[in-house]
């Protein structure tokens, strides 16, 4: 793994580096390439902080920490292994967001946290300063069937293009899309994701695509006399033995629902956050019990403390359909052929027919590896002692992320049921 100096921030929910072009065939009709100057509605990159912009508030935090617990919530099924990005699944929502109007734009800013134009500055923000620390890589593109076919306003190509550095891929949509939309993802997530869509449905003509992957050494890796087996109890109550990571840390954190600890990657920007839920308390309780608000608090309230942690090593996926998930948390209007208005993305009346999200991470001794992608389906249609000692047994089902420090926001948040 390498060593990152991981500088990006997170306010309206987490991820950095420039979109790469996608490896194999190159589509036979690509838009003009990104500028590389920001629209002129937004400050120059220079200008802008090297980390979470002014604009961030709290309150802004606790809204991107509410939508990412709410998806979690949403997906989590009991017993089951559970590891959503949140801050992938809002690039891509964000991204569609510029094409909607009216009451599904309201819809889309209501449960993503912000207004567009605000999601837009932000989430370019995170880009510049992910292409300056190399830390985490974010690629966002776009494939849409032929100008002729599916024409798309001017400003909404203007948006994907400039505020997302997306690429914009004119093509029909065939088996060769097909491929080269999973092969794009592929590069993008360092082969941890190698497939994002099985196929293209007859009634789709436009791909809305964010990839991103997270790759890190811990601050402090583990050695090889701290690795060692031990038994997991899983959330069906057998028990599996498995390799264990041991040792002290010194961030400890606890609320009603759980204890945990906070475990630095190198460059101090990211973190790794356990908790183990109290007696009695699940891994899905813990999440839908949680708000942005609780989350806040129980980051911010970390305490200096001498940490004994065990930590099993593992290895998950996530696999997701949100269509169901994103209407119930408060967007309908979006998946409506009926009731969609996505206007300002073009004349031709769109919905969204699916939102697909595939995770992969990876927690070993030296650092943990972790990628995510998701892709939006457009459809033609219609308190403790400072001092004392703590212990934290992670040796049965638990949530964990991987939290900005800065922002105390996830960037991944997943439980482990089962290894």
């Amino acid at each position: 793994m390498k060593k990152y100096a991981l500088i990006l921030a997170l306010a309206l929910l987490l991820t950095g580096c420039a979109p790469a072009i996608p490896n194999g065939t190159q589509p036979p009709t690509v838009s003009q390439a990104p500028s590389t100057q920001p629209p002129a509605t937004h400050p120059d990159p220079g200008t802008l902080p090297p980390l979470v912009p002014a604009s961030v508030t709290r309150e802004n935090r606790v809204q991107a920490a509410d939508f990412a617990l709410r998806l979690t919530s949403a997906a989590a099924k009991a017993g089951e292994n559970t590891l959503v990005s949140p801050m992938s699944v809002l690039f891509a929502l964000a991204m569609t967001a510029n094409g909607a109007a009216g009451e599904t734009r309201e819809q889309m800013e209501a449960v993503l946290g912000a207004k567009v134009q605000d999601l837009n500055a932000y989430l370019y923000g995170l880009r510049q300063a992910a292409l300056e620390s190399g830390a985490l890589n974010i690629a966002n593109a776009v494939w849409c069937e032929p100008e002729e076919q599916v024409p798309l306003r001017p400003d909404f190509e203007e948006a994907v293009r400039e505020w997302y550095g997306a690429e914009l891929f004119r093509q029909p949509f065939t088996r060769a899309t097909l491929e080269q939309i999973n092969e794009w993802v592929k590069k993008q997530t360092d082969g941890q994701i190698e497939e994002i869509l099985s196929d293209l449905p007859q009634e789709t003509v436009m791909c809305l695509v964010n990839a991103l992957s997270f790759d890190a050494e811990w601050a402090d890796p583990f050695r090889e006399d701290q690795i060692g087996p031990a038994d997991f109890t899983q959330a069906d109550g057998t028990v599996k033995e498995t390799d264990f990571l041991y040792g002290m840390e010194s961030i400890y954190l606890e609320n009603e629902l759980a204890t945990g600890f906070r475990k630095d990657y190198a460059g101090g920007d990211f973190a790794f956050v356990a908790l183990l839920p109290k007696e009695g308390v699940t891994p899905e309780e813990v999440l839908d019990r949680l708000d942005g608000e609780a989350l806040q608090a129980l980051l911010e309230g970390a305490q200096e403390a001498s940490v004994d942690l065990s930590l099993p090593m593992f290895q998950v996926e996530g696999d997701y359909a949100l269509k169901e998930i994103l209407a119930a948390m408060g967007m309908p209007d979006a998946f409506d052929v009926d009731e969609a208005d996505f206007s300002h993305m073009s004349a031709m009346p769109l919905y969204i027919g699916q939102v697909v999200h595939k995770t992969s991470l990876t927690l070993t001794a030296m650092g943990t590896r972790a990628g995510a992608a998701t892709a939006v389906m457009m459809d033609a249609g219609g308190a403790l002692d400072p001092n004392g000692y703590k212990l934290v047994e992670l040796d049965r089902p638990f949530v964990y992320m991987i939290v900005h420090c800065e922002t105390n926001l996830p960037v991944f948040i997943g439980t482990l049921n089962a290894i």
